[in-house]
């Protein structure tokens, strides 16, 4: 162009087209020749019309007019060249029409010998729109193609495909199946060293392999609905060699199978799970629990929104990625195990704690302040919680020894077995002090701090022991925790963290009798209730505690809690538990 640029979006007009062409041929290009054309005689493209119109490359309008800045057709290009490069004497059959909108075109033989060479492909693969204006560069690449496949050969390949075959966008499996055909016999319009050759198809030209891809699967293998683990598996096969019909950039590969065509990964998946997870037999935190496991990498083979599907010892498996949250609602205690016997490394307030693990029996891991840390939090959010502690009787051999008998209890629901009553009634502390001046104010008798006063088994008087001696007892088999001075609220709190808790109350929570005293050999004065009792609180819901009273050896008594609170305060606010 006169400015210096080449315009290539510009239409290409006649006179231009006739210059190209005198050109890219070399035809002599006299100055002051015209041609015959009455509309061409004073052009500034004059000598170059006359040039091609005596090479025999152009023809007119049929009307004595050539029309030089008229608009070139596509398919005017198309006759310029294949008249100018002869193209038609390497044509020894009648060509076929791939284009519907060519049939019957004046340009159509022209139009299907430049195809036929694959010369052009038309504009889009099923259209070539012969009376479309062509564009400079259109025409520029047609020239310059034409002029490098001009002494090609035409030779008319025909190919007989005896089954069902695939069409593809491209010489390649990856380029994407454009459809699937039924048998039969296709034209060869290009043709490669690797199996490939290019055909016309009612979409226009695709390409087709003629040499199958095999692949050795050498283990069990999983196919899917498509190209993605979150597809669905749709089965499992033993090893064996697969025909590819189709792949992708990242390691599917499409296959048959009885069930149709299905896609296989040749790449297992690696996710790194960084905490101790729970796996399940489907994706729902609801399914059943299969197993635990800490942190490691797992291969996926299935993929369903935050679950993934893994490959296990025990076969495959479901698990959450994402990290859950509870709502602990109570005060919750946190364990080195997920285990009531398991050592307690903490209390803590109610709050939503981050899962990261989970166990059988409502046990799930949160992070402490001591670390990663188990909790049940079906007790703690449980509205009722009854313990299943055993029930004891302390008759008829410790008429005397029920703060003992309701250890007893609490120390075999922690330990998980069975002990010998009077046995370990005796491995409490004793005070031996002898009872004189009884019934008198001068009365001298042991003290209850130190260990049981007076005779267990009820052959002569006793009374009780207290909370902290009692506890050297109970340490000797857990570790004992001396919950005296607390509300019951907080015995319900080692209630529902799985603790059973001894309590100090009343014979049948009756009224505390009236208070007796007297001294211990050292001078101290013991102020006590004749009536004292211990049961072992066992449940808890919201009106009501439960207890298993050795006296009566009964379990799971209901009791409202302001029934029992106020004989449990009136006695001192004693009790005893473990951590």
């Amino acid at each position: 162009m006169p400015d210096g640029t080449f315009a290539s979006s510009r239409v290409l007009s006649r006179a231009e087209a006739a210059t190209i062409m005198a050109k890219m041929l070399g035809l002599e290009v006299k100055e002051g020749e015209k041609p015959t054309f009455t509309d061409s005689q004073e052009h500034w493209a004059t000598s170059y019309i006359a040039a091609v119109e005596k090479a025999g490359v152009i023809q007119g309008e049929g009307n004595g007019k050539f029309s030089p800045d008229g608009q070139m057709t596509r398919a005017a290009m198309a006759a310029m060249l294949v008249q100018a490069y002869q193209l038609d004497k390497k044509i020894n059959n009648e060509l076929p029409t791939l284009f519907t909108d060519v049939k019957d075109h004046w340009g159509e033989k022209f139009i299907n010998i430049l195809v036929s060479m694959g010369i052009s492909s038309g504009v889009d693969g099923e259209h070539w729109q012969p009376d479309r204006s062509i564009t400079r560069a259109e025409a520029a690449q047609l020239v310059a193609v034409t002029d490098k496949s001009k002494d090609n050969e035409v030779k008319v390949k025909k190919v007989n495909i005896s089954k069902k075959f695939f069409a593809y966008n491209g010489p390649s499996l990856s380029s994407g199946i454009a459809k699937e055909y039924g048998p039969r016999e296709v034209t060869v319009y290009e043709e490669r060293e690797d199996g490939w050759i290019r055909i016309h198809t009612d979409a226009g030209f695709k390409w087709i392999c003629l040499v199958e891809k095999k692949v050795n699967m050498n283990n069990n293998f999983l196919t899917y609905n498509e190209a993605s683990l979150s597809s669905g598996i749709s089965g499992e096969y033993a090893p064996q060699i697969v025909t590819v019909v189709e792949e992708r950039g990242d390691n599917w590969i499409k296959i048959h199978t009885g069930l149709g065509y299905k896609w296989v990964c040749l790449i297992e998946k690696k996710v790194q799970i960084d905490r101790d997870f729970t796996t399940y037999d489907a994706p729902a935190r609801s399914a059943n629990i299969l197993g635990y496991y800490g942190p490691q990498a797992v291969t996926v083979v299935e993929e369903r929104g935050t679950w993934l599907r893994i490959r296990t010892y025990a076969g495959y498996q479901w698990l959450d990625t994402k990290k859950e949250t509870k709502y602990l609602s109570k005060v919750f205690f946190a364990y080195d195990n997920p285990s009531f016997i398991s050592r307690v490394s903490g209390k803590y307030a109610p709050q939503t704690v981050e899962v990261y693990g989970e166990r059988n029996g409502g046990w799930i891991q949160i992070q402490t302040s001591n670390g990663l840390k188990w909790v049940n939090e079906g007790n703690v959010n449980r509205n009722q919680v009854i313990l299943n502690v055993p029930s004891l009787y302390q008759f008829p051999e410790l008429n005397n020894g029920c703060e003992v008998v309701s250890l007893q209890m609490l120390v075999e629901h922690q330990i998980g077995r069975s002990l010998n009553k009077v046995a370990f009634a005796f491995e409490m502390p004793f005070d031996q002090t002898k009872l004189k001046n009884y019934k008198t104010s001068s009365q001298i008798w042991g003290d209850p701090d130190v260990g049981f006063v007076g005779d267990v088994t009820g052959n002569t008087p006793g009374y009780s022991i207290n909370p902290e001696p009692l506890k050297k007892l109970l340490d000797k088999y857990a570790r004992g925790t001396n919950l005296t001075g607390n509300d019951l609220s907080v015995l319900e709190d080692y209630v529902r963290n799985g603790k059973p808790v001894v309590t100090w109350v009343t014979v049948a929570l009756n009224n505390p009798r009236a208070i007796t005293t007297w001294k211990t050999p050292a001078g101290k004065t013991i102020y006590a209730r004749m009536n004292t009792h211990a049961v072992v609180l066992t449940g808890v819901d919201d009106n009501y505690v439960y207890y298993n009273d050795p006296f009566y050896g009964t379990k799971n008594v209901k009791v409202s809690k302001s029934s029992f609170a106020s004989i449990y305060n009136q006695m001192g606010k004693k009790a005893l538990s473990v951590d």
